[in-house]
This record gives C-alpha cells, sequence and structure tokens, in this order.
C-alpha cells in the first residue's frame, strides 16, 4: 500500500503559520523579519532582494522606500509556494 500525497509545509513562528517566504516589520527588533525555511537560497534572494541589490544609485530597496518617504513598518510581504500537481 503506497502513503498518500504529501500535504504541503506549513512554517510556525510563534503563532504565525507560512507556507513559503514572508517579511514584516519587527517592533521589537525595529527591522524587517524574514522567514524562511533555514539555510534555504530561497532565504537568501529573498535578504538580497530587499538589503542587498542595490536599485537605485547604490541603494537597498529597503533604503530607496525609506529615502522616497514610505512607513518600512507597514511593509508586509508575502508567498507561498505553487500547489503541486
Amino acid at each position: 500500500m503506497s502513503p498518500g500525497p504529501k500535504a504541503k509545509p506549513i512554517k510556525r513562528i510563534g503563532s504565525h503559520r507560512f507556507p513559503g517566504l514572508w517579511v514584516k516589520w519587527s517592533k521589537s527588533e525595529r527591522d524587517l523579519l524574514m522567514f524562511h525555511d533555514k539555510h534555504s537560497p530561497d532565504g537568501r534572494l529573498l535578504h538580497s532582494a530587499f538589503n542587498c541589490v542595490k536599485v537605485c544609485d547604490e541603494r537597498s530597496l529597503t533604503e530607496e522606500l525609506d529615502r522616497r518617504g514610505f512607513d518600512l513598518t507597514t511593509l508586509k510581504f508575502s508567498i507561498e509556494r505553487k500547489s503541486e500537481g
């Protein structure tokens, strides 16, 4: 008898559940928190997209958004993996 299909894994950080990548502002850290699979290339991609890749005059995306007057404490980003099938 073969096992049934595997359920999509749901990540849990505290009371938060997410099956992909997630970014939000942390009041306690006063910085962006990024949730992803530990040591995943996806996590490195996420960090690079928000903090490392220079998008305008040698500034990162978060630096440029802040410079343009956006409130980073309201920033939220999430994306789920595609369902298999």
